[in-house]
């Protein structure tokens, strides 16, 4: 797999304790002064990627769908002589397959979520409902929220990055449909 200098540096930081709220701290002041400067647009376009690979790369190790086939399977275990109704095993699965469409936008370069969405919502060739995919945004901003330190960096640049992903989707959704 090749990965750009940029996120190669996100890696070895990541690996070595670095990547931390100074870290952010700093990378976010950063951006803030170069959007304020206005004279250097790559500088914020590469600080602006910084932080989206940083909440790619930390949302992608906390996948929820993985662990939602689990308690999946858990339930089926738990409950084998019990008789499902459709609807609920139909819901699960739809919810299911959001929660993997979103690991997948999650995990992607920026530049790859109109092809991503246009191919996996069913506004476009895919079959997630644009509702099952933002109830499924929804959800991990809330896990998000809980399990990141309140106020902090980390959780103000994750739920941005997933804000992000929603409003792309939204733009998407409005434009298939117009």
């Amino acid at each position: 797999m090749h990965f750009s200098p940029c996120n190669q540096e996100i890696i070895q930081r990541e690996q070595e304790g670095q990547l931390d709220e100074g870290f952010l701290a700093e990378v976010s002041a950063q951006l803030r002064q170069a959007k304020e400067d206005r004279d250097k647009p790559g500088l914020e376009a590469m600080l602006q990627k910084v932080l989206q690979l940083y909440a790619s790369r930390v949302l992608s190790k906390r996948s929820y769908a993985k662990k939602g086939i689990i308690i999946i399977l858990n339930f089926h275990v738990d409950f084998i002589y019990e008789v499902l109704l459709k609807s609920t095993a139909d819901r699960r699965d739809e919810i299911l397959k959001a929660e993997y469409f979103l690991e997948t936008v999650i995990k992607a370069p920026e530049e790859e979520w109109n092809k991503l969405l246009i191919n996996g919502m069913t506004v476009g060739k895919g079959d997630v409902s644009p509702e099952v995919f933002y109830a499924a945004i929804k959800k991990r901003i809330e896990r998000t929220l809980i399990r990141t330190e309140g106020g902090s960096y980390q959780q103000r640049i994750l739920t941005e990055y997933l804000k992000g992903i929603q409003s792309r989707a939204e733009e998407i959704v409005q434009v298939l449909q117009s």
